[in-house]
């Protein structure tokens, strides 16, 4: 049974979710910020700046097919992302 997305799990346990009419392997996990340090400027006017290049927070990611990583902001998702989701079927035996 599909369920609404913003219940899916967080963890980072994968799960079948629907985009569109595609269904693929997704999951949702929290990260932390991606901070880097880079010089700038002309010397002697050099300074060092840090940039970030992740927030922290919760990421949703397609891990079919590499089609997509959204950030997950005060519970909005940014970016075409699944409307729906559903646990992975148990493999055949």
């Amino acid at each position: 049974m599909w369920r609404p997305i913003e219940t899916a799990p967080q963890d980072g346990s994968l799960f079948l979710a629907l985009c569109g009419r595609t269904a693929s392997t997704w999951r949702i996990e929290h990260r932390p910020a991606k901070r880097s340090k880079a010089e700038v400027g002309i010397w002697p006017f050099r300074k060092t700046v840090e940039t970030v290049e992740q927030e922290e927070g919760f990421y949703l990611e397609n891990v079919t097919d590499g089609g997509g990583i959204f950030y997950v902001h005060s519970g909005r998702m940014f970016g075409l992302r699944p409307t729906h989701w559903m646990p992975l079927p148990e493999p055949p035996q």
